[in-house]
């Protein structure tokens, strides 16, 4: 696990899998890079999209066992 917040790029094998993250004149090698999908704009594709929602009820979600809060 590696928080780099200088991080401009991502390495990648032959295979085009990435394997590496440089910063600082080091490689960070990994066999998997979770980032914000700007880092690799020209590797991701929109699939599909997100809804969220905050709801205020005045009673508790039936079939949650009376919890606070649920997702």
């Amino acid at each position: 696990y590696s928080q780099v917040p200088c991080c401009t790029q991502v390495e990648f094998d032959e295979n085009g899998k990435a394997n590496g993250v440089p910063s600082k004149g080091e490689t960070a090698k990994c066999k998997k890079v979770v980032c914000d999908p700007s880092y690799l704009s020209d590797k991701v594709h929109k699939v599909g999209k997100v809804s969220r929602a905050i709801c205020i009820m005045s009673h508790p979600i039936p079939q949650t066992h009376d919890s606070h809060s649920a997702q």
